[in-house]
């Protein structure tokens, strides 16, 4: 995460821009801070993080699947149950609650 953060902001030309134009925004979840977060957040991370995050999140109830393109419903629709409905359930993802 550190190198996908080093070359698509830090090393970019205006890379660290949007970071630095909105530094004193007042804190707003949406605005505030980077997605990928700063180096500082991620040297605090660890390895059991990143693994409770992808155990969390990456689950197949928490995934999208879009089909597009010139297909027949009724033939699409056992194909993907066939690929993808043997996938066992995990917990619920953990939801926050929208921001208004």
């Amino acid at each position: 995460m550190k190198n996908e953060r080093r070359q698509n902001t830090e090393n970019t030309p205006y890379g660290s821009a949007y970071e630095r134009s909105t530094a004193d925004v007042p804190a707003r979840p949406s605005y505030h801070t980077s997605v990928i977060g700063s180096m500082a957040d991620l040297d605090r991370g660890s390895v059991a993080d990143v693994q409770h995050f992808f155990a969390t999140y990456y689950v197949p109830n928490n995934g999208s699947l879009v089909v597009a393109g010139d297909f027949d419903p009724a033939k699409i629709k056992p194909y993907i149950a066939r690929l993808f409905g043997t996938l066992p359930r995990r917990p619920a993802v953990p939801r926050k609650p929208s921001v208004a």
